[in-house]
């Protein structure tokens, strides 16, 4: 069509609009004319008109009267500007300066455009829409000046990939106010930027544009540099668009597919007409050219218009036409792109889809002309649309890829008359009216032979002719379709290998013929057209006939081979002889010798009883008595499995019953067996079975040596066909006797049998099946559409079931199937889900706890969580109401959410694909169920009464607005059990608002008068109707408090942030609050307490991974120790620690570097069992492998490959053993901390934990003493009478003559509290805890066990001498000492008389109670006061000299003695009476004054004697 210039002044509305909306307008006004004026005074550039010419100011002046007596004007006229090239345009504003194009706010004042030496000024009111380009200063912008206006507009936003017309040019834009003018390009197609509706088209003498037939040219090609684009105006407006790769998912609708568009092209005669457009990711977007497209092509339509016209068709025949078009639904045509070579067919599969397909060149396709495309290589013609192929009637092989319809084939009839068509499975079919064959191995696939076809017989599937022609007759020269001249058997050529037949053709009329099976025997070869007779043993070889005449001197003919004469075939039967006398038999004599019959009517065929020797018949290979059939064209050994019943009248099968039939009399009754391919006569039934005529498909009862018809319908036990000593077939008889042979695996049937009163059920299992006695219950009906119930042993009734439902499998032959499921009349065994499933009733369900153990159980109302998982889009829990005091239990399809099930500790989490069971967690769950609440909203309008829609459910009350939401629950868990929230409960649970990770309660809660107005971190809100759970990272408060949301309001991080949004996008994150460790998931937030060890970065939230050490070096990386029930946080290792931590991966600490590292380069995992350890591979000096379940084990000693040793491991996070290797360690089940002290760890063997007072009296032997300095610790042999102190448990027991025995009191003992330390301690014990107060100086000390110790310097030992003894803590004891050592010393405490005084020693001691001598202290010392002080006769050389004089005195003068001893246990002593104390502090010291000394006598004022007295 011709191209008509463009009215631009149409748009007029549309610039209006663009006015105002994204441009902005400026007001044209000339420049001012040069003359004095105050802008000269301005420094920046200034341009004016002298005369009407522009010039610019060549300099300033000082002042406006120096400009006006000037003799020289200060302004020159310009012809050119720097920065303004040829062809450009210059813009001025008001000020008469230059506008840079980065300016968009300036009014353009007046513009020029500068052409060689000349700026010409534009003229305005132009009679169309003109844009202008400014470049001055750097950068691009478009300038508009509209039709019949004078005033210059600055385009803001100049897109990419857009033009504007422009004085007969075009300015092109590349980017956002990034354009170019274009002056030299010759017809190429822009989208008009002043009209989206339209393109432009620019040529040498002007610029047009297109707008009224974009429908007929929708698509251009965009010249865009290397890799052209699109113009796309197929929709509301024109864009350009990139082309993509068609495996690229454009979801944003910007780009171009790959393909063809039929679209417009520019020609030389100023015409738009259609043009072929192929665009490629690879090269953008080109016109075809017609000169290399075939005179009929087809192209896949990618244009917008493809989904009504998939096709673009090109026919150069006559006029070149060019068109989209419908497919032909089903067929191919040859793709006329041939750049993809990979893809040379098109497909429809409708009329309005098709696409470009992979094409097979061995195989053909249905073309839209209904001939045959194929791939043509002899003189490289290709792919082509052939009619003269089509016109040979024939098959070929249809190269379309299989679908539903089955149709691996294409049939032709003639011209243009081809069509798919179905295949049947081992079907033979003439491939083009050739001597090659097509055969079929299924209905869906289909070869063709690669060499001509063997000569011979196939069996003929096609459709066309195979009622009349049954066969398939190939010669070398062809394969014809044929009729048989008569009934009979064939070679099966199809089964021809290695010069063997393997099958068989039998055609039981001209019209139908069948494979049939091998059975060793002779057949007559109906394909020969000699006189043949086939051989088939396991294979069949055709051999020329035997006949039975013979010249010969003398011929044994044998039993068991057969005679070919005159066209009558008989078996010999019995042996006989021909010689030159009796050539042949006579016909009076050959029915002693030979059966022959004259049809093939099975009922008509003559069973024989014979003795055969060996390599005689076929497949006969040693002597034997066996069964022959013997019909008009074969005689074959009779070979299967059960009972043959021969009439004996005309060794016929008898096939009718009636009445009872008498063995041995009326018929013989043979019992063949397959397995040794042999039949022999049974004379009487030795007890009562069922047997089945197969010929005849009856079944009989045989008690002895009668036969009766089984007249009543159902199940027997087929006794006859006995395999293996296996019975594996049940008849299934009607009530006329006709029956058929079943072999059910793995079912129950009901017994019909004899037995059946006793035994109700027939049992199948394990290839062999057996009557078996009922119990109560459920078992699975032969026909799997149905179950059996026995309500007792007797009853058994088959139940069609036609609901979905789960019965206890009372059968169970396979344990682990232990469910029936029916559904849609269906019924199968299962192995079941744990969980529960619908049964019989509604008010129990079966409650299977695991695959290999369900019962039934009563149910109240709740939910319980399904066994039967649902389908891929709909899940399913159980759903137990009681209604009117009776449960009735559905299915019921879950929601988003968790459900309570009745089962305490379990929960079933269900999301939008699935439900999972989850055993109870401390924490909180969104409840998959809802209930209706009311809210209320105050009216803030007047008290008037409004009627509220009810559909908005909605409804008035109180002047309040009151709507009912969903609202759901929330179900709180605990180790123990999952409930739902109460109401008072739920209503604690604050309401948040939730963005950007911030929340805040709402005020509305927050005035509700349960509410909760304040979060911790680790505590939890939700939205309104309770969906959605937002975990708190920080303090969450009420938003009324809220001025601006700073980071005062948050206390637990310096985040802005206090919350987020519970989701399984969090799903991988710890969040710790404290020693608190929370997990988020969909719907749920819980705690973790699992038993492990848990490294956490604290800042990111995340566990480590076990990748790498530098996680776990992380300076805010934590250690989390939980237990199942809580965790800990452990800080302050102070010595070298191992971790299993719940990765399975060994860490170990040390704390000299203080870092981690990872323990061994790859870890050892083992078996642990009985303190032995069992590792996958050699330890290698490793101290520590890992079980199984991440438990951390030390090993004695180096352990090979899968040989044991013995190990330490314990069995709780909370419970410590000790565990001995190179180093001892302090061991739970995930961690070892190395013992790094010096002291006793004592230990019993059998649980390897501190010993307990149990284990020192029953496990005596049991104890092993560790003794570590540091961290070198061994293990210690207890010595005698040494009391070992374990710090860690505060107790100590020593070992006396092979006894464990502890102090029963406090006092001295000889303990070591370490190996390199054994003295004498001071001890105490408080609450069975022994506490070592403090180790003794030198001196004497007895101890809690009656010893008597001295020590000195470092060392303690007990004494060797007899003697009284003053201990250190003023007690004195006389010991008795056995110097051979045969006696124990024995010490007794020497008593002192309380509150008298004792010199020993130079010092005066008080006697205090328990017999404890004090030094005497200063509150003791009074001056007027008497004291006896006691003297011990043991220290009588350390006497006073007053004392030792008056001691002498005593028992010289009065013959007496000064000594008493109060008691057994008293020390002896001389008594005296002192007075007259004096005590001196800095000595800490007491003298006095001697009064007198007992017995001793003076005389008085009176000279009378006086005897001194104790007795104060």
């Amino acid at each position: 069509m011709n191209i008509k210039d463009r009215n631009w002044n149409q748009f007029l509305i549309f610039i209006i609009f663009i006015i105002f909306c994204i441009i902005q307008k400026s007001t044209q006004t000339s420049l001012d004319n040069c003359s004095c004026d105050v802008k000269f005074f301005d420094t920046s550039p200034v341009y004016c008109l002298d005369s009407g010419s522009l010039s610019s100011v060549t300099g300033a002046y000082s002042s406006l009267a120096d400009c006006t007596s000037a003799a020289t004007p200060s302004y020159s006229p310009v012809s050119s500007i720097d920065g303004v090239g040829d062809g450009e345009w210059v813009f001025f504003d008001e000020n008469g300066h230059i506008l840079s194009a980065t300016s968009t706010s300036n009014p353009v004042s007046q513009a020029y455009k500068y052409s060689t030496t000349t700026l010409t000024a534009i003229s305005p009111s132009p009679t169309s829409d003109t844009y202008y380009l400014n470049k001055y200063g750097g950068g691009s912008r478009v300038i508009l000046l509209a039709s019949g206006e004078a005033d210059f507009t600055i385009v803001p936003n100049a897109a990419a990939n857009q033009a504007y017309p422009s004085e007969g040019a075009v300015i092109y834009c590349t980017g956002l106010n990034t354009c170019e003018l274009i002056t030299d390009l010759q017809g190429l197609i822009y989208v008009n930027a002043n009209d989206f509706q339209s393109v432009i088209i620019y040529d040498s003498s002007n610029v047009f544009a297109i707008e009224n037939d974009i429908v007929t040219y929708p698509y251009f090609v965009y010249e865009m540099g290397d890799d052209d684009g699109l113009i796309d105006c197929s929709s509301s407006k024109c864009i350009t668009r990139k082309v993509i790769p068609n495996d690229f998912n454009d979801v944003s609708g910007i780009y171009a597919s790959e393909g063809y568009y039929l679209g417009g092209g520019y020609n030389s005669s100023n015409s738009i007409e259609l043009k072929l457009i192929h665009c490629t990711s690879d090269y953008g977007c080109e016109e075809e050219k017609m000169t290399t497209i075939p005179d009929l092509a087809y192209f896949v339509n990618a244009g917008g218009n493809k989904n009504t016209l998939p096709l673009i068709k090109c026919d150069k025949n006559g006029a070149t036409t060019l068109k989209g078009v419908v497919g032909i639904s089903g067929t191919f045509y040859i793709n006329g792109d041939t750049t993809d070579n990979s893809k040379p067919l098109i497909y429809c599969e409708s009329d309005t889809s098709c696409k470009a397909v992979e094409a097979d060149e061995s195989l053909y396709y249905l073309s839209n002309t209904h001939n045959i495309i194929w791939y043509d290589n002899s003189n490289g013609e290709g792919w082509k649309d052939d009619n003269v192929i089509s016109a040979n009637m024939g098959y070929f092989i249809n190269g379309r890829k299989n679908d539903n319809t089955n149709k691996p084939l294409i049939y032709c009839s003639a011209v243009d008359s081809c069509d798919e068509t179905t295949a049947n499975t081992g079907g033979y079919y003439i491939f083009s009216n050739t001597n090659y064959l097509i055969s079929c191995s299924t209905t869906s696939s289909c070869i063709l032979s690669s060499e001509e076809a063997d000569e011979g017989y196939y069996i003929n599937s096609q459709n066309i002719d195979k009622a009349t022609f049954p066969l398939i007759s190939c010669s070398e020269t062809s394969c014809i379709s044929y009729k048989p001249r008569d009934n009979g058997y064939f070679l099966d050529q199809s089964s021809y290998f290695n010069n063997k037949y393997y099958g068989l053709i039998y055609c039981v009329s001209i019209t139908s013929c069948n494979v049939t099976d091998i059975i060793p025997g002779f057949y007559i070869n109906m394909g020969s057209e000699d006189s043949e007779v086939i051989e088939c043993k396991n294979t069949c070889l055709s051999k020329p006939a035997n006949s039975c005449v013979s010249t010969a001197e003398k011929v044994t003919i044998p039993s068991g081979t057969y005679c070919f004469e005159d066209n009558v075939f008989s078996f010999v039967f019995k042996s006989f002889e021909l010689n030159t006398t009796r050539t042949e038999l006579d016909e009076s004599e050959a029915s002693n010798y030979l059966a022959s019959v004259s049809s093939d009517d099975p009922i008509q065929a003559d069973y024989i009883y014979s003795m055969v020797g060996a390599d005689i018949f076929p497949g006969i290979t040693s002597s034997i008595e066996t069964l022959f059939k013997v019909s008009k064209n074969s005689i074959t050994q009779v070979i299967e499995d059960g009972i043959v019943p021969i009439n004996k009248k005309n060794n016929s099968r008898l096939l009718n019953f009636s009445g009872n039939v008498s063995i041995n009399t009326s018929i013989i009754l043979y019992k063949c067996e397959s397995s040794t391919s042999k039949c022999t006569p049974v004379k009487t039934c030795s007890s009562q079975i069922y047997i089945y005529d197969s010929g005849s498909g009856k079944g009989l009862y045989c008690s002895g040596s009668t036969l009766t018809s089984i007249m009543e319908a159902g199940f027997y036990l087929d006794g006859s066909r006995i395999i293996n000593n296996k019975t594996p077939y049940v008849l299934k008889c009607d009530s006329s006797g006709n029956c058929t042979s079943l072999s059910p695996k793995n079912v129950y049937l009901i017994n019909s049998g004899y037995d059946s009163s006793t035994k109700k059920l027939i049992r199948c299992d394990s290839g062999t099946c057996m009557t078996t006695e009922a119990t109560i219950g459920y078992y699975l009906g032969y026909d799997q559409k149905s179950i059996i119930q026995c309500t007792s042993p007797t009853k058994c009734v088959q139940q069609n079931v036609n609901v979905f439902r789960y019965f206890l499998n009372n059968g169970a032959i396979n344990s682990s199937k232990l469910l029936i499921q029916c559904n849609s009349g269906k019924c199968s065994l299962i192995n079941p889900n744990s969980g529960y499933y619908l049964t019989h009733s509604t008010s129990i369900l079966i409650n299977c706890i695991s695959r290999t153990q369900c019962t039934e159980v009563s149910v109240t109302d709740g939910y319980y969580t399904s066994g039967y998982k649902g389908t891929t889009t709909t899940k399913y829990i159980i759903h137990c109401s009681n209604i009117n005091e009776n449960v009735k239990c559905s299915l019921e399809s879950t929601s988003v959410g968790a459900y309570v099930t009745n089962d305490s500790n379990i929960l079933v989490n269900c999301d939008e694909n699935d439900c999972t069971t989850i055993i109870a967690k401390n924490g909180i769950f969104r409840s998959a169920t809802s209930f209706t609440s009311s809210s209320r909203t105050k009216r803030y309008e007047s008290n008037e009464k409004e009627l509220i829609n009810s559909e908005d459910n909605m409804s008035y009350i109180d002047n309040h607005l009151q709507k009912r939401d969903k609202v759901y629950n929330l179900i709180s868990c605990d180790d123990e059990n999952c409930r739902e929230l109460s109401p008072s409960e739920l209503a604690t649970i604050p309401i948040c608002s939730f963005n950007s990770n911030k929340c805040y309660i709402t005020y509305e809660y927050s005035i509700t008068s349960q509410a909760t107005t304040n979060l911790s971190a680790g505590g939890y809100c939700t939205n309104r109707d309770r969906s959605k759970l937002y975990f708190a990272t920080d303090s969450i408060v009420v938003e009324s408090n809220i001025i601006s949301g700073t980071t005062s309001t948050f206390v637990h991080t310096t985040t802005n942030t206090n919350c987020i949004e519970v989701s399984k996008a969090y799903k991988s994150y710890y969040y710790t609050v404290g020693s608190t460790i929370y997990r988020l998931d969909d719907n749920r937030i819980t705690q973790v307490v699992d038993k492990g060890y848990y490294f956490i970065n604290v800042i990111d939230n995340t566990l480590a991974t076990g990748h790498t050490i530098d996680e776990y070096n992380n300076s805010y990386v934590k250690i989390y120790k939980c237990n199942g029930i809580a965790c800990t946080i452990i800080d302050n290792l102070k010595t070298i620690s191992y971790f299993a931590d719940v990765n399975k991966k060994i860490i170990k600490y040390d704390p000299e570097l203080q870092k981690y590292s990872f323990a061994y380069n790859k870890d050892i995992i083992c078996i642990y069992e009985n303190n032995q350890c069992t590792p996958k591979y050699d330890l290698e000096k490793r101290e520590f492998c890992i079980t199984y379940l991440g438990e951390l084990a030390l090993t004695s000693k180096d352990i090979k490959s899968r040989e044991s040793g013995d190990c330490f491991k314990s069995e709780s996070t909370d419970h410590n053993i000790y565990g001995f290797s190179q180093y001892l360690y302090k061991m739970d089940q995930f961690s070892a901390i190395m013992v790094d002290n010096t002291a006793y760890y004592l230990v019993t063997k059998s649980t390897n934990s501190t010993a307990e007072v149990k284990d020192y009296y029953k496990k005596p032997k049991s104890i092993v003493i560790y003794g570590c300095i540091k961290k070198n610790c061994n293990i210690y042999n207890a010595k005698e009478k040494v009391y070992y102190y374990d710090n860690t448990s505060k107790s100590m027991y020593r070992l006396v003559d092979g006894v464990w025995e502890a102090p029963s009191k406090g006092g001295y003992a000889y303990i070591s509290i370490s190996p390199n330390e054994n003295f004498i301690y001071k001890f105490s014990i408080k609450q069975n805890e022994v506490i070592i107060e403090q180790k003794v100086s030198n001196g004497f000390f007895h101890t809690v066990d009656g010893e008597m110790f001295e020590c000195s310097n470092d060392d303690c030992k007990t004494i060797t001498d007899s003697g009284y003894v003053f201990t250190n803590n003023g007690e004195i004891y006389y010991c008795e000492y056995d110097s051979e050592e045969l006696e124990e010393t024995v010490c007794k405490l020497q008593s002192c008389v309380i509150g008298e005084y004792y010199y020993i020693d130079n010092y005066y001691y008080r006697c205090d109670s328990g017999s404890v001598l004090n030094l005497i202290s200063s509150k003791n010392c009074v001056q007027s006061t008497k004291y006896i002080i006691n003297f011990p006769t043991i220290l009588s050389d350390d006497y006073p000299s007053k004392v030792r004089t008056a001691v002498d005195k005593i028992a010289r003068n009065n013959n007496s003695t000064a000594t008493v001893k109060k008691g057994h246990n008293y020390l002896p002593v001389v008594p005296a009476v002192y007075t007259n104390c004096t005590y001196n502090f800095e000595d800490k010291e007491a003298t006095f004054d001697l009064l007198c000394v007992k017995n001793y006598v003076i005389l008085n004022h009176e000279n009378e004697p006086e005897i001194c007295s104790i007795y104060l």
